[in-house]
């Protein structure tokens, strides 16, 4: 689990955090009032077995969860666009690699919008599929 999940981390880091800050699972973060941000969690994790044997190996389908916190009262175009342009890194197909194990994105869902503690919340759903022996 570590390396899928290094590896979705790492393409947020390769790309520079889109321009956000971000809020990585279980570590502090404060965020700058009026200052849009993204929390990252990871969903779950579907482990199927494929092969049993001697090395076995095993499907694990998960969510890498991307959610995008922009002031409220402000309009949701700044949010959409910057889905827009999460959503043309994490795309269908792409293959990510972090030690050894690679990670296939399945799909990008986006949630509907919607406001939370002074902030207007767009989720974005990274659904991911690994091989692992």
């Amino acid at each position: 689990m570590f390396n899928e999940r290094s590896a979705l981390v790492q393409e947020w880091l390769n790309n520079s955090e889109f321009g956000l800050a971000t809020a990585y699972p279980n570590k502090k973060f404060k965020p700058k009032k009026d200052t849009p941000y993204a929390e990252l969690t990871f969903l779950g994790v579907a482990e199927t077995p494929l092969e049993i044997g001697d090395t076995p190996t095993n499907i694990n389908d998960a969510i890498f969860q991307i959610l995008l916190k922009y002031p409220v009262e402000k309009g949701d175009q700044d949010a959409i666009k910057k889905s827009d342009e999460i959503k043309q890194k994490y795309k269908r197909g792409v293959r990510l690699s972090y030690g050894g194990d690679t990670v296939d994105i399945l799909t990008v869902d986006f949630g509907t919008g919607f406001n939370s503690d002074g902030w207007f919340a767009l989720p974005i759903s990274v659904n991911w599929r690994a091989y692992v022996c």
